[in-house]
């Protein structure tokens, strides 16, 4: 039979929570995703306050323009935000 283990016992085992919080490479790749979601969310911002291929006046055209505007922000921001994660991963592979 084996002896039971005691709570400090069980807390040293499984480090999973304290484990993500301290480790330097989720921090980066975390911070690079909120980095890429923010120039898409600019980008998609900035096309459309300039009227950028008429896509302004178009949705303004639309019945629902808030809604259609936010979808191609939020748009944006999912475009850029994979592409900056896989800038990160290979950046992270090419440092020591």
């Amino acid at each position: 039979m084996t002896r039971p283990m005691t709570k400090a016992q069980l807390s040293l085992m499984a480090p999973i929570g304290r484990q993500c919080r301290k480790d330097p490479f989720v921090r980066f790749l975390i911070d690079a995703v909120v980095f890429g979601a923010g120039i898409g969310i600019g980008i998609a911002t900035l096309i459309l306050l300039t009227d950028t291929f008429g896509l302004s006046t178009l949705m303004r055209g639309q019945s629902d323009a808030l809604a259609t505007a936010f979808a191609f922000i939020f748009g944006g921001a999912m475009v850029s935000t994979p592409l900056s994660l896989a800038v990160a991963v290979g950046l992270a592979a090419r440092a020591k």
